[in-house]
């Protein structure tokens, strides 16, 4: 039995033999990565939800501000653009948390470092009042009713510049959730002892920010157990390339044949599929610090 590594782009005469051990770490790498892969795109779809759910308050109060329309069907119709905007986050989320579980129980195989990742997630949320809320608000929404009891326009005006801010202020109501066992009874006494009605937009990036630590947490430990396996990849790959002498963009394949030109197994090296993973996590790396960052249409400058 022989095994080798071959690419598309070139000749199969243009190939370097391997083990049989390279060749069953194909598979083990493979797996690997697309379980990591999963994980970071799962994360993703979190990010981009809680992205379109700001956009929308930008929007709203763009629009609120140009077209000057105050009527109850105007305000009805954003409200529920916003309201779904906040379900589509928290679901989610509450996915992500779920599924991210699984796929991390995977990839370590060690139950002890799956519960140092664990430790740490319970750390957040008795830590985090936004963390709490959120969990105790998707619970409720899901089982009870509607997560928001309404949103509304909140105009400050500067007599230094003589302009005025308009803000989306979406907010629920403690109080409503007295006679409501679906949302958690701790949590809500926190919220009453903040006022009658609180702004959830703290609250939900204090969550979001949670999650990217949660996920960076996970990263490192992930990366401490797996690394090696991951990159057995770009192992093979330079091989090839320091024989050949030659670098680029290659597709990858690992054969089995029992006689020249005669393949029995063939797989390819996921090598593309783990480019497309550190670019997610590149791409959403920033997102732990998000409850400290906020975007606004105003000129650089003002107060």
């Amino acid at each position: 039995m022989e095994f080798i590594l071959h690419t598309l782009d070139h000749q199969l005469e243009r190939s370097l033999k391997i083990t049989e051990l390279d060749y069953l770490n194909v598979y083990k790498s493979n797996e690997l990565i697309k379980s990591y892969y999963n994980f970071e795109q799962i994360f993703d779809n979190v990010v981009e939800n809680y992205y379109e759910f700001e956009v929308e308050l930008l929007s709203s109060s763009a629009r609120f501000i140009i077209e000057g329309n105050t009527d109850f069907d105007w305000f009805l119709f954003h409200f529920s653009i916003v309201v779904r905007r906040l379900l589509n986050v928290m679901s989610t989320a509450r996915g992500y948390l779920d599924q991210s579980s699984s796929l991390i129980k995977g990839m370590l195989e060690d139950p002890e470092l799956f519960q140092d990742y664990d430790d740490f997630k319970h750390c957040l949320y008795d830590e985090h009042l936004g963390y709490r809320v959120m969990e105790a608000l998707r619970n409720y929404s899901q089982h009870s009713n509607l997560p928001l009891k309404s949103t509304s326009f909140t105009t400050k005006h500067s007599k230094l510049s003589n302009t005025s801010r308009v803000t989306l202020k979406p907010y629920i109501k403690p109080k409503n959730f007295l006679n409501d066992d679906k949302f958690k009874a701790s949590v809500r006494e926190e919220l009453i002892s903040i006022g009658d009605t609180v702004d959830i937009k703290p609250l939900l990036r204090e969550y979001i920010a949670c999650l990217g630590k949660l996920h960076n947490e996970a990263r490192k430990i992930i990366d401490k157990k797996s690394s090696s396996v991951i990159e057995h990849h770009n192992v093979l790959s330079d091989r090839y390339f320091d024989l050949f002498d030659y670098e680029d963009d290659l597709t990858f394949m690992v054969l089995k044949q029992s006689k020249p030109n005669l393949i029995e197994e063939s797989e390819y090296l996921y090598t593309s599929l783990d480019k497309a993973r550190k670019k997610l996590r590149s791409k959403n790396g920033r997102i732990m610090f998000i409850e400290k960052l906020h975007v606004s249409g105003e000129v650089a400058g003002e107060d």
